[in-house]
Order: structure tokens, then sequence, then C-alpha cells
């Protein structure tokens, strides 16, 4: 059987499968002299792609918005910040019935530009991990701990750090200049 998979060229294709071809990701692995995507078979390689794509997507939530409504995955983007300087320019979405506070930042358009390397290359990452293990991992039910002390006993879900799912530190660095933040705020405070 052979894996037909369609490749994202920065248009937004409502049929894409992935970031990267697989003859791309070979030459990336080809200049790192990796001997075990060399090795794997051209239907592993293709699935394996398909499985980084889909994991970067949903694992990753980037920052702007996608270029078109109908395009199947999360790149390419446009990018945006908050838009305090002119309130004017931010819009009413009537779908969550708030104000958008986002308008295109010019200083990221080309960090923005199609191919992004730092995506395609976490797509790379992630396709060698995907030949050898599933990238997502289920919660194991064994989670479920017991402790007795004498005639107390006391039974506790064990959490893992993640929801127990791996990280994989080399994929998080290159992909980290085009996430969201994570919620935080400075709020400077002073005594009177």
């Amino acid at each position: 059987m052979t894996i037909t998979i369609v490749v994202e060229d920065g248009t937004g294709l409502p049929n894409a499968d992935v970031y990267v071809s697989q003859a791309d990701a070979d030459a990336y692995f080809a200049k790192r002299n990796n001997a075990v995507w060399a090795a794997a078979a051209a239907d592993a390689k293709a699935a394996a792609l398909v499985a980084a794509t889909s994991y970067l997507d949903r694992r990753y939530k980037f920052k702007g918005y996608k270029v078109s409504t109908t395009q199947a995955l999360e790149w390419p983007r446009t990018p945006a910040v908050a838009n305090a300087v002119d309130p004017a320019q931010n819009a009413f979405d009537p779908f969550w019935g708030t104000y958008s506070f986002y308008a295109p930042d010019p200083n990221d358009v080309a960090k923005f530009k199609w191919p992004v390397k730092r995506i395609t290359d976490a797509c790379c990452e992630l396709a060698l991990r995907a030949l050898s293990t599933d990238l997502y991992t289920d919660e194991s039910p064994d989670r479920v701990m017991q402790k007795t002390v004498g005639p107390i006993t006391k039974r506790y879900f064990q959490f893992d750090k993640n929801g127990g799912q791996t990280r994989y530190a080399v994929v998080d660095d290159l992909v980290s200049p085009f996430l969201n933040g994570g919620g935080r705020m400075n709020i400077a405070m002073g005594r009177s």
C-alpha cells in the first residue's frame, strides 16, 4: 500500500495532510546523518509525517490566525498582536460576543511567511519520533494508588506532569516563538 500525502504549500490548502514533504524530510535527516530515518520504509515515513503534523496542530496553540477558514492545517497563519494603540481597530466578534483585540503586526510578517523553517523542522523531529512510538500516550488505568497505614486506607489518583504526555524539548524550543502565552501577566504594585 502506498500512502499519498498532500503537502501544505503556503496557500492554506483544504486537503493538506503534512507540513513537510518526504523528500524534504529525507534531506533534513541526511544533513544530520540519521540512519533511523534513512532506513525507514516510504509508507512509514509518510505515516510519521502525518502523525507529526497532527501532533503539532493539536498540541500547540499558535499566535495569529489561519489565513483561510477552509484550510486543513493550523499553518500558514497570519501574525497578530493586541492592538492597544488604536482600540478603534478592534472588531466586535458576534460569535463570541466579545471584541477582538488583534491586528496584524508588521514586525512579525516575515517570521510567519511560509514555509516557516522552525515549524517544518519541528515536524521532522516529531516524525522521527513517530517512527518508533505514539506521540500521544493514553492515561494508564493503574494510576490509582493505595496506601494503608494501620486501619486507614487512602486511595488516590497519581497525576503525571503534562497530563501524562511526553514532552519533546527540541520541538518545544523550535515552536516557542510562535506560541500564545500561558496567560501570565505582570502587574505592577505600589504602596501609598
